[in-house]
């Protein structure tokens, strides 16, 4: 493919302008949104929830950031790239087009789950599981950060967990080190002193645990709204990995491929608080704060 086929690359001050004026419009669900979900709810209870990994930060923010891509990729030049790929039978032009629909489904879900929830919860977790869920999280923490140092995607996963400081972010930081786990089986076992065979699987049951004391299941409407996020978020991942996927190779020599096709799992951990900080509305419906001592993480 020839560079003259590359949609041109904008001028830093038009792609903030594009950002900003996108992200200002796609926080909240679009006006068809509840008519939408309506419509495609029956086809998310089809869904395998374990298909993808429980999302480690705010739905709201990577939906957000797909629709900025699912804009992009479909102005015309961009667009002729993935239907060459489409006449191929390399890519699903289902996967492009629906994906500005997979947003606004996680974006409707996502706001229905914090409504459930509420505005805030000033729940504290037993003490029982409160000192376990510490300690299995410190110790998964430190296997990870040291056995992890030389890996730079891990490294970068490392130091987004270990900026959280409340219970829930406690809850997801366990499932995001089950998943680092998971992911590097072979490295985290080279730390004798911090690694247990069990880790990864406690991990998971404690977060869930974590979850539940504080009533974050939400039900609304006789609905599971927990559930349905997920699967929403099944649903944008799933569509997502692909637009993604073939994104990064089509436009490779673009400078700013990356931002314009970022990974939804960071995005959705973008705007986390730092350690210490007053923590703003996460668009999940916020976080009980931890105790004074459980703000330190391990070196």
């Amino acid at each position: 493919m020839s560079d003259s086929k590359f949609p041109p690359p904008k001028a830093a001050g038009d792609r903030a302008k594009t950002t900003a004026t996108t992200a200002g419009v796609a926080d909240t669900p679009r006006a068809d949104a509840r008519a939408l979900w309506d419509a495609r709810r029956a086809d998310l209870m089809r869904l395998d929830p374990q298909a993808v990994a429980t999302l480690p930060g705010n739905l709201q923010l990577s939906a957000m950031a797909a629709l900025n891509v699912a804009a992009w990729c479909k102005t015309p030049s961009a667009r002729a790239r993935f239907e060459q790929l489409a006449a191929a039978s390399l890519f699903d032009l289902a996967n492009l087009d629906r994906l500005d629909e997979a947003a606004s489904l996680a974006l409707y879900a996502a706001s229905r789950y914090k409504a459930a929830k509420g505005v805030r919860s000033a729940a504290r977790l037993p003490a029982a599981l409160d000192e376990s869920s510490k300690e299995l999280r410190d110790r998964m923490f430190s296997c990870a950060e040291h056995a992890l140092e030389d890996d730079a995607g891990a490294t970068r996963e490392v130091d987004r967990i270990r900026a959280g400081s409340g219970y829930l972010d406690r809850a997801n930081d366990l499932v995001a080190l089950a998943e680092l786990y998971r992911q590097h089986p072979k490295d985290v076992r080279l730390d004798g002193k911090k690694f247990r065979e069990t880790d990864e699987g406690e991990a998971l049951s404690t977060a869930e645990a974590i979850f539940r004391a504080l009533g974050v299941e939400a039900k609304g409407d006789g609905e599971d709204w927990r559930d349905l996020q997920h699967r929403a978020w099944v649903e944008l991942a799933t569509r997502y990995r692909e637009v993604r996927r073939w994104g990064l190779a089509l436009f490779a020599d673009e400078p700013d491929v990356d931002e314009r096709l970022p990974d939804l799992v960071a995005a959705s951990r973008s705007a986390r608080k730092a350690p210490n900080k007053p923590a703003a509305d996460d668009g999940e419906g916020g976080e009980p704060d931890a105790p004074a001592d459980d703000a330190p993480k391990p070196a």
